[in-house]
């Protein structure tokens, strides 16, 4: 007698996550229009202005690769949460991808190092050593 086994379907759903794959995106570009993983990533509007307007200042290939370079940068700093162009370094119309990336770095350091005082208690030992000729 044959064996009969009942089969259901089962559906499996997986959250990729956009940030674990964008280093392929330096090899493979074309993926950041082609990935479902990509497509439905939800950004900030800014970052649809970004490419739009890296693609008309570079093209579709040089746009995508400046944008791409912006995404990568997302792996270790925080999405802005502004989504006024000033914060991200330009004008309205023209954004520098070098101008951006330092931006973020930027902040990141700020958000990582001690703030500042203004107390020189600290320094009182040298600045006493120190003699200004008249």
């Amino acid at each position: 007698m044959p064996r009969a086994y009942a089969f259901r379907k089962v559906t499996i759903k997986v959250d990729l996550d956009p940030l674990h794959y964008l280093i392929s995106l330096g090899c493979k570009p074309a993926a950041l229009d082609h990935a479902n993983v990509y497509r439905r990533w939800q950004l900030p509007a800014i970052f649809g202005q970004l490419w739009q307007n890296f693609e008309a200042q570079h093209g579709a290939t040089g746009g995508a690769r400046q944008y791409i370079r912006v995404l990568q940068c997302l792996a270790e700093h925080t999405v802005p949460q502004s989504n006024a162009p000033s914060t991200w370094a330009g004008s309205a119309d023209h954004y520098a991808v070098d101008a951006i990336l330092q931006r973020l770095r930027r902040e990141a350091d700020k958000a990582t190092s001690p703030p500042m005082s203004n107390d020189l208690s600290e320094c009182q030992p040298h600045v006493t050593r120190v003699q200004v000729p008249w």
